[in-house]
């Protein structure tokens, strides 16, 4: 759609709501039926669709209470005292709920606090009590941690296999009394049930001493017909725990990546140590991916410097081999960010030489071959999270190639407001997007006028559109309620149609007065503003249907709007029968249906203090609209009058396919369909190659920017310090000395012309790191130590060795003067501004190996 043909409405619904772009926005549609509301204890943490109808729906509420409702949402029935025994009234019992969606028979497990559990095997009709509370002769739920009350269950639901479960449990012994990071007996056990609860296994006991504990776990993918595997990084003997270190995070060489197929039965199989050292393992996508510290045989203190190898697998545990990032991984974060069959990308807290760059809140992002094997370099200074470990890295649903990520601007470093602390680093972050699946980055084009019309002004000179990402939506709405922004968001059904939150301006903003919210229908190529104030919105009908609602940070709304014509136009508002803070919208899993639920709370008065989900009063709405639009107004779409072509790119090209694909025309507002099916995306004549587009820069090298001729060049250039032949994935491999290739899946051609030689090849040296310019800040911080150490200098001889005795009295005024003003500035102890900075600095450090529970911290 060409944006600049839109009209403007002059309609104002209220003062945040606003005129809504289109011509038919003016006539705004009847609606028949109210939206059905419910009241609960605590507002929504979860909400869960159990089966293929998607009548049937759990709630959690964060005051622990289950709420089901058999009708798609319309009416709930509270679960929690009618239904589930061994709850008392006004207590937070239920912890989670574990649902298999692929494989359920009706089957869901609720783990609850010390040790009482229930579950389901027909999707809530009835429920199985926990031992000791069931009636007379039925069967119960057993604590997989038998007396152990105080510990509460990692429940695993066998992928294929709907009764079988795993259960990670921490010894009591870690709760009593004194130091549970110093107790040598304190660790994890892991439980097998093959009844869904009713009886358990201690895999620990089982493995008659061949097992100590247990660090992570995983069900196995199918090998030679077994479906009961197990992989786990284990401690194998029992003078592993002497030291007292197995909940602390370190790595820790007695750890071992293993394998069982019979749940460590003795007698039985031996079980396959797939990697020693193997200290975290995690699953994503059908593979396995485990992290080991790099020398086994050193001590566990002098690993700690020595780095990190990465390794991988397939889920069976089989094919494991190690990959290779041209830098080592240090005992910082990092996180996988996105794995499917073309690649994995991965980003990497780094230990930079710079202070001040060392110490932001971001990471490296890295992409592997096909291999999976090798990963190259694909954005520096991605922004991370520190708490969560969650990189602002979002991929566009239904489109090829399309990225959508956030940066950290190190030229901002040079501001003296970031060293003093009265800048943060937060305040540096700009929104970037690849066309080229990470292999060159750009900024968004700023709309030109606003949701009314009117131009919007940018006092920067570096202006683009900044969007929120992953890490703001991660934080909790509570202890960071100010911050808890939506993030960029997309539905593979709605392809090229992108929302999200952000401004207008050099950075990208947290304050939401500055923040707005925004659409795109190109594929994130150019954006309009849809809304003022952060919103929050939901994707249905299989992209038909977009609802969008202020978002709690913008305060109390009883106005709901919605767009049938991909943000085309704005309808609404549909009115609530009170006003609420949302938090959420929700659709069903597959976002097919045209039932939505809105859930938030009521807005407490001035007086009442609210730190937690079960201060509240929470409320759930749903809006069914083709109840509430009719049939008439909301009929069934027909393929030849509502559908049209359409090109994701002004080139017509993603990884060299030159294609067109279907979506709906922007002024049919009707109904696709649980039915609908989109055509297949059509393939016309592939695209001619470009480096900017279809290059990928090979392990070992980066894209760079070079004047060559008074012409600005684009190259992969080596990576500096790098030795290419210690990395144990490439040998044997092939290795293009141009140091570029065209990316998997790419079908561009004239490939021969734009893969370009660089100038020199990789330096074979140990890597110490990239070596970079020093920065103003620290520059100034070696300016300041140097005049800190001659004042030092010029006190002692003032005060000790009669100096001032030599000094005329009215100088020695001035200079006095100087003194206490370098005494302000330069001053040590906590309470300057120096020593104030520094210990900031430390307190943003968070290992990669553990959180404040002592789990392996590992962002996925």
């Amino acid at each position: 759609m060409n944006f600049s043909r839109i009209t403007l409405c002059s309609v104002l619904f209220s003062l945040w709501s606003q005129s809504v772009s289109g011509k038919d926005c003016a006539t705004q549609p009847e609606f028949l039926v109210k939206p059905d509301e419910t009241v609960i204890a605590g507002s929504v943490v979860s909400l869960t669709w159990v089966e293929s109808t998607d009548q049937i729906i759990f709630a959690l509420s964060g005051a622990g209470t289950v709420y089901r409702s058999e009708d798609g949402g319309k009416t709930w029935r509270s679960e929690t005292l009618q239904h589930l025994n061994g709850i008392k009234a006004g207590e937070r019992q239920i912890v989670q709920m574990s649902y298999n969606d692929k494989q359920s028979h009706g089957q869901i497990f609720f783990t609850g606090y010390g040790g009482v559990h229930w579950a389901t095997v027909d999707y809530g009709k009835t429920y199985i009590q926990p031992c000791g509370y069931e009636a007379e002769g039925a069967k119960c739920i057993s604590n997989p941690g038998g007396n152990n009350t105080l510990s509460v269950p990692q429940i695993k639901l066998h992928p294929k296999l709907p009764n079988h479960l795993l259960a990670k449990v921490r010894r009591d012994v870690c709760f009593r009394d004194g130091d549970a990071l110093t107790n040598e007996h304190c660790t994890d056990d892991v439980y097998y049930s093959e009844n869904f609860g009713l009886s358990w296994t201690n895999l620990t006991q089982n493995s008659a001493g061949a097992i100590q504990g247990f660090r992570d776990f995983e069900w196995a993918g199918d090998k030679d017909g077994n479906q009961l595997g197990i992989l786990a990084t284990v401690w194998r003997h029992a003078d592993s725990f002497v030291d007292g270190k197995t909940l602390d995070g370190k790595w820790d060489k007695h750890l071992d990546f293993i394998r069982t197929e019979d749940f460590f039965a003795p007698g039985g199989e031996e079980d396959q140590t797939l990697l020693e050292c193997g200290n975290l393992m995690f699953k994503l996508s059908g593979k396995v991916f485990v992290a080991a510290p790099r020398d086994c045989n050193r001590a566990v203190e002098e690993q700690r410097d020595q780095g990190v190898d990465l390794f991988i697998s397939t889920e069976k545990g089989e094919d494991l081999h190690q990959i290779c990032i041209p830098v080592t991984m240090q005992n910082r974060g990092f996180a996988l960010l996105d794995v499917d069959h073309q690649g994995i990308f991965l980003a990497i807290d780094h230990d930079e030489e710079d202070m001040l760059e060392g110490n932001m809140p971001a990471g490296n992002v890295y992409k592997s071959d096909e291999s999976f094997k090798l990963f190259s370099l694909s954005q520096r200074h991605v922004f991370m999270d520190r708490n969560t470990e969650l990189a602002d890295f979002t991929r566009i649903q239904g489109l090829p190639a399309t990225i959508v990520s956030n940066q950290l601007d190190i030229t901002g470093l040079d501001d003296p407001d970031i060293l003093t602390g009265t800048r943060q680093f937060t305040d540096l972050v700009k929104t970037t997007i690849s066309f080229s699946d990470g292999a060159s980055w750009e900024s968004i084009p700023p709309p030109k006028v606003d949701v009314y019309g009117d131009q919007i002004k940018c006092h920067s000179k570096d202006c683009s559109l900044h969007l929120h990402g992953t890490s703001s939506w991660a934080l909790s709405p509570w202890t960071d309620a100010n911050s808890w922004f939506p993030a960029v968001y997309s539905q593979h059904h709605a392809a090229g149609v992108v929302v999200g939150v952000g401004n207008v301006g050099k950075y990208l903003s947290r304050d939401p007065e500055h923040v707005n919210t925004y659409l795109s229908r190109d594929g994130g190529q150019t954006f309009q503003e849809i809304m003022k104030g952060p919103g929050i919105f939901e994707f249905g009908d299989k992209g038909g249907l977009l609802v969008i609602a202020k978002h709690m940070l913008s305060g109390p709304t009883d106005e709901i709007y919605f767009t049938r014509n991909e943000g085309g136009c704005l309808e609404g508002p549909i009115k609530l029968a009170q006003k609420i803070m949302i938090q959420n919208i929700r659709v069903e899993p597959d976002a097919e249906n045209h039932v939505f639920i809105i859930h938030g709370y009521k807005e407490p008065p001035p007086d009442q203090s609210v730190e937690s989900y079960n201060d509240i009063a929470g409320v759930m709405v749903t809006l069914d609209f083709r109840a509430l639009l009719g049939e008439q107004e909301y009929p069934a779409c027909t393929p030849i009058e509502d559908y049209e072509w359409w090109s994701p790119t002004h080139e017509h090209c993603l990884l060299g396919h030159n294609i067109t694909i279907e979506r709906r025309k922007p002024a049919s507002k009707c109904w696709n369909g649980p039915q609908y099916t989109r055509e297949k995306v059509r393939e016309l004549e592939p695209c001619k190659c470009s480096f900017h587009a279809d290059i990928q820069c090979e392990y070992g090298f980066e894209r760079k920017q070079v004047i060559e001729n008074n012409t600005l060049v684009h190259n992969c250039m080596p990576i500096v310090g790098l030795n290419i032949s210690k990395c144990p994935a490439a040998l044997g491999m092939p290795h293009a000395k141009e140091g570029n290739y065209i990316m998997k899946n790419d079908v561009c051609t004239n490939a021969t012309e734009v893969l370009v030689e660089p100038k020199e090849l990789p330096v074979h040296h140990h890597n110490h790191g990239h070596h970079k310019p020093m920065s103003w800040a620290m520059t100034l911080f070696i300016t300041l130590l140097c005049m800190g150490a001659i004042v030092g200098a010029l006190t002692y001889a003032y005060t000790n060795l009669g100096l001032a005795d030599h000094i005329p009295p009215d100088l020695r005024d001035k200079v006095e003067g100087a003194w206490e003003f370098m005494k302000g500035k330069l001053g040590g102890g906590r309470d300057s501004e120096s020593g104030y900075a520094e210990e900031g600095m430390h307190n943003t450090f968070q290992p990669l190996a553990a959180d404040e529970f002592g789990e392996p911290r590992v962002g996925m």
